[in-house]
């Protein structure tokens, strides 16, 4: 049995973190776009006494308002600084241009969205979403499994199921080939990024040489943009991106740099060369090797703990993979041929429909946009205020 302390839900906030700190414990909770989560990190010897306040935050959340109110005053916050950043704008801007200004993947809050969030709204999500059904539990540590599957079986048997979460939104986006230019007159440098949605999948057959394909284009410093633009050219002081993958939906081909203002044209040119070199530059086997090392390297140092191995369990299941998905992973890489990449590149890769996005000051450039490129559509990245529309 677990010792009763003070409901989480009867205490503030305040009075749980000193709770938890007087015992070197976390509870924790996050969210990105495809998942909202909980965490305990807590002594072997406190597990007890901790528990209860993980099950009440999970089940019985209080959303108390002065929490709220805290949480939407940092982001408006966030918000009015949204745009001090360049690469940030470019990042931002370039999701929209790829997925669409309205689609879920490329939403950006603003005042008047922010605003009207009320605690009902946080309560009807809690209520529509947090069910048994829905979740992932894993925990790793030192325990004996059957005392800690009885002590999880007492303290969520009686929870019940609720409506299952629906599927990811589609993306349906269609390429906007072309160049864009956001005006940022207060920095020496430019910011491009080349994008376009794709349609690859990880449980696509196909994945193993596309991973492949991106560490010879930007696997560390072998790779080619790192080797031609930035140690060769001189051009850049960042330069990646490759052909993004997706677990339960598409991403995006998204290639990026940042370069002093007055090389900005010839870095464009370069980087959509390095591109379509992809389809066109023969992969030796110096860099098919080199790649290979590089992930599966990268990949020994993925599994190097218990906990980073049940974080990839959870993962799995959460997006309806196989178990064994990253035996099959390692096996899928090692097997791939310079012919594999070859055929990916020409069927995944396309130059021409390219979105260019440039963020900048245009005066410092070494001509303007336009005249290298033709049409040049800008974008306004004004910050609507609270109660006017926005795009």
């Amino acid at each position: 049995m677990f010792r009763r302390i003070k409901p989480a839900w009867s205490a503030s906030g305040d009075q749980l973190d000193d709770i938890l700190e007087a015992r070197a414990a976390r509870v924790e909770t996050g969210g990105g776009e495809d998942s909202t989560r909980i965490s305990l990190d807590v002594l072997k010897g406190d597990f007890d006494f901790v528990f209860p306040i993980f099950v009440e935050l999970l089940q019985k959340p209080a959303f108390r308002q002065d929490k709220i109110d805290l949480a939407k005053t940092q982001t408006r916050t966030g918000i009015s600084r949204r745009n001090d950043e360049p690469q940030s704008i470019m990042f931002r801007e370039a999701q929209k241009l790829a997925y669409g200004p309205d689609s879920p993947y490329a939403r950006t809050p603003e005042y008047a969205t922010i605003n009207n969030i009320t605690r009902d709204d946080l309560i009807a999500f809690h209520n529509r979403f947090v069910h048994p059904n829905n979740i992932v539990m894993g925990f790793v540590g030192d325990f004996d499994t059957a005392a800690m599957e009885k002590k999880l079986r007492d303290a969520f048997s009686s929870w019940q199921r609720g409506e299952k979460a629906p599927p990811a939104p589609p993306v349906n986006a269609a390429p906007k080939t072309g160049f864009y230019f956001v005006s940022k007159e207060d920095v020496t440098q430019a910011n491009i990024a080349a994008v376009y949605p794709t349609t690859l999948l990880r449980r696509d057959p196909d994945f193993y040489a596309v991973e492949v394909m991106n560490a010879i284009l930007s696997g560390g410093f072998s790779g080619r943009l790192l080797t031609d633009i930035r140690s060769k050219a001189g051009l850049a002081y960042n330069v990646g991106g490759g052909l993004g993958v997706g677990w339960d939906r598409p991403v995006l081909f998204n290639v990026f740099m940042s370069t002093k203002s007055p090389t900005t044209i010839q870095s464009i040119d370069l980087l959509k060369q390095e591109i379509s070199d992809l389809q066109t530059k023969p992969f030796t086997a110096e860099e098919l090797q080199l790649a290979k090392d590089t992930i599966l390297n990268r990949y020994v140092f993925s599994v190097a703990s218990k906990a980073q191995i049940l974080g990839q369990r959870q993962l799995l299941e959460f997006y309806g993979y196989p178990a064994d998905y990253i035996e099959r992973f390692r096996k899928g890489i090692a097997a791939v041929t310079a012919a594999d990449v070859e055929r990916v590149a020409k069927k995944y890769v396309h130059p021409d429909q390219l979105a260019v996005l440039v963020v900048g000051n245009q005066k410092e450039f070494e001509k303007p946009l336009a005249t290298a490129y033709g049409k040049v559509t800008p974008i306004d990245v004004t910050i609507p205020e609270a109660g006017k529309s926005v795009r």
